[in-house]
């Protein structure tokens, strides 16, 4: 392979490290936001959707661009739970 082949390859590598990184932060993003939403079972299975996904795919994040990924991740997981916690008290 010569070094043109290679750099390419690097290039490629670092843009589809770059669009993961992004679409793991979209995701998140997205799914803090339904986290938010007052009410509705439909926007309580997204955000739960999105966190399962984002989990999913973070493993093959860059380790540089794991660490804001997984804090959004985990404050995800806190809402939804203290969501759960909320609703089965008055449901109690």
């Amino acid at each position: 392979m010569s070094r043109t082949d290679i750099s390419k390859l690097k290039e490629l590598r670092a843009k589809t490290d770059l669009e993961l990184a992004q679409l793991v932060r979209d995701r998140l993003e997205r799914g803090l936001a339904l986290a938010h939403e007052a009410a509705g079972e439909e926007s309580r299975a997204r955000a739960e959707r999105a966190h399962r996904e984002a989990h999913a795919w973070l493993p093959l994040v860059a380790a540089a661009d794991r660490s804001a990924l997984e804090r959004m991740l985990a404050e995800l997981g806190h809402k939804l739970n203290r969501r759960e916690l909320r609703v089965q008290a008055a449901c109690s």
